[in-house]
């Protein structure tokens, strides 16, 4: 009889509703995987066109022969001196100076509206009217009241830049990468800086100013010229607004079209939290009226506080009028100085990435904030000293910690403290607020420089201080690289009960398996620590009292850091758990306390773990069987049918089908009316594989798999699931049949360092992959997240109808001690079944 293709009514018909979990873990673990295509990259780098004009607006007037308040004093004013509209006044210079910054608060308080209703790209094209408009008015005007009025237009168009692109960029980003392009946003405006500074040494004439003026323009014409091909619309905007066929497209330009469901994972997770939340707020509430609300009062604060940090602490002041700080320091040319200054704060926007991977955020920020302080301090003493060298020096530092830290990073933060659906008006609000202290500090330095001269920075060392003290209070660690590393939604108390059993406020310590340093040898790479308090679930998250835990072939990967990028020691480790829900947080409405239930979750080997409630199986009752199918069971299931196109009335070869993996693939291929070959290593497995409906059973330790394969199907294997590698996998693609397909699932024999375990060369395996029209094809479940949810009720059912027996090893693990044990257990290969480790 002929392959036939499998379909639902082969097994049984589901009648459960679908199992209330999305995997999220298994995503993540996808996500680093991932390599986006250009189109990510040249959508940032051609958004990242706008902020330059934003720095460009910012230094474009600061040199001193443009306003030198002696010769635009002096009557008549002398030919050659105060070269922009000759005899102005102080305060109609600063008036016209700081006319910007009046814009850029109307365009970021009103930009998140409009970002919402168009979406960012299209607002991005509009702005582009407003930094023409904005650069031809200055350009073409007589008199320092109209050349204001054109500041105002460029002010708008800057405000809504730095208003959009945070945003923009974080939701076009994948999660390991939305700190790295993040930084592009500082890094654009610092070069919009530097570059007026260069062109003051030739444009320090009457009219060389009105070209500077104009330049923008240019910029402009370069975005409208390029963004229609290069740039993309945000997929999560578009899903938002319901377009999720449009935002599908999308993320398959961005990520490729294999990654739409990992990307669709982490987007929609985010839109459908967001759409909760929502709920409980109002019927359709307005995005402002959402985002000052109590649920995002602790993030509005913490994200308000960096907004005027960053301005407040005085950097504008170097940058608005650096030319005269110089000067005043006895700096012949202050062009020089200035230009130093800008350089200078070009380079550590480029390293500011990668420091806040290795030390998080909110540490870099609070080293930032300190550092500027004490370099604030220091400049007061070199002027007071009168040593120009000494300002020169300092001014640099202070701005080199300004731009590693304060600068670059307050941009990334601000955006990810707020969920999508308030993103844009939170980002909004915080930038409109970030406009206003950059307008205090333009307006009042001039005048703080003349009443306290060379005291003039001790303003900001005071208020410096105040911002380190309340951002220890307010500030999140947002990478999650840091100790204090909490979510965007734990930023607001739960309202839910902490536990039943724990009336009391202070949480239990519990005890945790750690990585302390990246390897695969589990024992050398982890250590137990006692953590000193169960964590208060955050919304929409549950705290599980963990009984069981599930040993996994890739745990030994997770300590290695195959799956946490750069993430640094110490972090979690183990994939699966099953217990009893100890805390729910605010939102959760799928399980109660008490209930039983299992997940999988980077981290799980730990007392108490907290877990996302939509990653929970809730099961009649606490069973350690249900961790055969949260990892094994699901990944056979999902990987038979979608990479292995299994038929029925094929021949199945099933590699390790004693394994907790192994079983399922055996008894759902039997299910599917295949004959099935299975391999073990002893007799006792042998017996195992029999009673589960394995037609053959190879014990290799006793038997050759390639002299079996050979002698009792020449015609050849038609589907392989392949998790030992080595020579298993060299003898089993050496009798494949027509057509056949290899899935890779693992690879056992590399553990303990099997020689056989080197792979087979490819000059050696695609001769037989080519005569047979054969494919190998590798598996990582996280890759397939949108079947997911059927394949658990589907193997729900078959358990309930008796169809599946997931076998546990009858092997006793008692205690978190016991998890190194195991897992040598299981990579000897001594395992039958599922192994788990009981901790009560």
């Amino acid at each position: 009889m002929p392959p036939q293709t499998i379909t639902d009514e082969m097994y049984s018909e589901i009648t459960t509703p679908k199992a209330s979990f999305t995997y999220d873990q298994a995503n993540k673990e996808a996500e680093r995987t991932i390599k986006p295509n250009m189109i990510l990259y040249t959508s940032v780098l051609v958004a990242l066109l706008q902020p330059f004009q934003s720095g460009w607006s910012t230094s474009q007037t600061n040199l001193t022969q443009y306003s030198d308040t002696d010769q635009c004093n002096a009557r008549p004013v002398v030919e050659g001196t105060c070269l922009m509209f000759p005899g102005h006044s102080k305060l109609e210079w600063t008036f016209a100076v700081n006319a910007w910054i009046f814009g850029g608060m109307i365009g970021s308080l009103f930009c998140g509206r409009f970002s919402d209703l168009w979406g960012r790209k299209k607002l991005l094209f509009v702005n582009c009217g407003f930094i023409i408009v904005g650069a031809v008015i200055q350009a073409a005007v007589s008199n320092i009241w109209a050349f204001a009025a054109g500041r105002v237009v460029s002010g708008i168009a800057s405000g809504v830049a730095t208003g959009t692109l945070g945003s923009y960029i974080n939701e076009l980003s994948p999660p390991h990468l939305r700190n790295i392009l993040g930084l592009g946003l500082q890094i654009s405006v610092t070069m919009g800086i530097v570059l007026p500074a260069i062109a003051f040494f030739f444009a320090n004439t009457s009219s060389g100013w009105r070209y500077l003026a104009g330049f923008p323009v240019v910029v402009a014409a370069l975005f409208l010229l390029l963004a229609p091909s290069m740039c993309l619309e945000s997929p999560a905007w578009l899903l938002m607004k319901n377009r999720r066929e449009e935002a599908k497209q999308v993320i398959a330009r961005l990520y490729g079209e294999e990654n739409v469901y990992i990307a669709l994972g982490w987007l929609e997770s985010s839109s459908k939290s967001n759409q909760a939340e929502q709920g409980e707020l109002n019927n359709e509430p307005e995005a402002k009226e959402s985002v000052l609300s109590p649920r995002y009062r602790m993030q509005l604060a913490g994200a308000i506080l960096l907004s005027c940090a960053q301005q407040l602490s005085g950097i504008n002041a170097v940058f608005y009028y650096s030319s005269k700080i110089f000067g005043d320091a006895g700096i012949s040319d202050s062009r020089i100085g200035t230009l130093i200054i800008d350089f200078i704060n070009i380079f550590p926007g480029f390293g500011a990435g990668a420091l806040a991977i290795r030390f998080g955020n909110r540490n870099m920020i609070l080293w930032g904030i300190a550092s500027m302080c004490v370099m604030a301090i220091c400049m007061t003493i070199a002027f007071l000293v009168d040593v120009s060298a000494l300002s020169i020096v300092f001014t640099a530092l202070y701005v080199i910690a300004f731009g590693a830290t304060l600068g670059p990073l307050v941009w990334v933060v601000t955006a990810d403290l707020f969920p999508d659906s308030v993103r844009a008006s939170g980002s909004s609000i915080c930038i409109g607020i970030n406009w206003l202290c950059n307008l205090i500090v333009g307006v009042a330095y001039p005048y703080l420089s003349d009443a306290l001269d060379d005291y003039s920075y001790v303003p900001f060392v005071v208020l410096l201080v105040i911002f380190y003290l309340l951002a220890l209070k307010l500030v999140p660690e947002t990478s999650g690289n840091g100790r204090h590393s909490r979510t965007r939604v734990q930023l607001h108390k739960s309202k839910s009960p902490i536990a039943p059993t724990a009336p009391s406020t202070t949480m239990p310590s519990y005890r945790s398996i750690q990585v302390h340093t990246k390897s695969k040898d589990f024992r050398a790479a982890t250590k137990i620590v006692d953590v000193p308090e169960v964590p208060t679930p955050a919304a929409g998250n549950v705290v599980v009292k963990n009984h069981f835990l599930g040993i996994n072939a890739t745990d030994i990967n997770i300590t290695a850091g195959a799956y946490t990028g750069a993430l640094p020691p110490p972090f979690g480790c183990g994939l699966e758990a099953a217990g009893i829900v100890s805390a729910i947080g605010e939102g959760v409405t799928n399980v109660k306390v008490g209930d039983a239930v299992a997940y999988q979750k980077f981290g799980a080997f730990a007392e108490y773990f907290e877990v996302p409630s939509a990653n929970l199986i809730k099961t009649p009752e606490l069973s350690a069987a249900v961790l055969t199918m949260t990892v094994g069971g699901i990944s056979a299931s999902v990987a038979l049918e979608q990479i292995g196109e299994m038929k029925t009335n094929e021949t199945v070869f099933v590699s390790a089908a004693a394994g907790g993996t192994g079983q399922y693939v055996v008894q759902l291929a039997k299910l599917a009316g295949n004959h099935v070959i299975g391999t073990c290593s002893s007799d006792a497995k042998v017996e195992h594989l029999k009673a589960l409906g394995c037609d053959r059973v190879i014990n290799y330790t006793k038997e050759d798999v390639d002299t079996v394969l050979k002698k009792e199907y020449p015609q050849g294997v038609d589907l392989v699931f392949e998790t030992v590698g080595g020579d298993m996998f060299k003898a089993v693609t050496s009798n494949l049949a027509v057509h056949a397909r290899v899935i890779v699932f693992g690879y056992i024999s590399g553990y303990h360092g099997d020689k056989s375990a080197e792979p087979m060369l490819v000059s050696q395996l695609n001769p037989t992959l080519l005569m047979k029209s054969a494919s190998v094809r590798g598996f990582l479940l996280g890759n397939h997240a949108k079947h997911i949810p059927t394949h658990i009720a589907r193997l729900l059912q078959l358990m309930a109808e008796g169809k599946l027996n997931p076998g546990v090893d009858s092997t006793e693990f008692r205690g978190l001690e016991s998890v190194p044990e195991a897992i040598d257990y299981m990579y000897e290969r001594k395992n039958i079944g599922k192994l788990i480790i009981k901790l009560e």
